[in-house]
């Protein structure tokens, strides 16, 4: 886990838990992109949209499984030899996963995938921004691969809106 200075907790997906309507994913948005650098996934707490491309790709000169866990998408399992090495892939229905690399049992990532576009990763800092979410009341996930899930109501209106929230290490 990644604790900053002040106690931040990096790699927490946030997300609204029932979204209002959301615009259809626009044509030509940006790939997101899961890397293998040093033997770890990068970031390890990743968010795509249903529809949107994900460049998996390979900075290590070593050989990499990647292998998603999905339930409601098409499981995937597939290596990567060389850096460079890059694949893309989509997935159509809403679910969190983990992806993990067989060779290399440590290495392992959690992808959201979200039909709407109303979620972030908090960064380094513990910090994150959800843009365009509409004024009003508001229920937010924080979810932790490890720490689990925080729930929160927010309010959102002209301005921007701070929520704090405490994850505790279990017994």
């Amino acid at each position: 886990m990644d604790v900053g200075t002040g106690g931040a907790l990096r790699d927490v997906m946030v997300y609204v838990k029932d979204p209002p309507a959301a615009p259809a994913l626009a044509q030509g948005t940006p790939a997101a992109v899961l890397d293998q650098v040093n033997c770890q996934y990068s970031p390890r707490v990743l968010g795509v949209r249903a529809g949107q491309v994900l460049k998996v790709t390979s900075s290590d000169p070593t050989l990499h499984n990647v292998h998603t866990m999905s339930q409601r998408n098409p499981g995937l399992n597939f290596g990567m030899t060389r850096p460079g090495d890059t694949r893309e892939v989509t997935f159509a229905r809403p679910e969190q996963f983990s992806v993990r690399c067989d060779v290399h049992p440590w290495m392992s990532a959690a992808v959201y995938v979200f039909d709407h576009p109303f979620f972030a990763a908090t960064g380094a800092d513990g910090k994150f921004e959800v843009a365009g979410l509409p004024p009003g009341e508001h229920e937010v996930v924080f979810s932790h691969p490890f720490l689990g899930e925080r729930t929160r109501k927010v309010t959102v209106g002209a301005n921007s809106v701070v929520v704090d929230v405490t994850f505790e290490k279990g017994p």
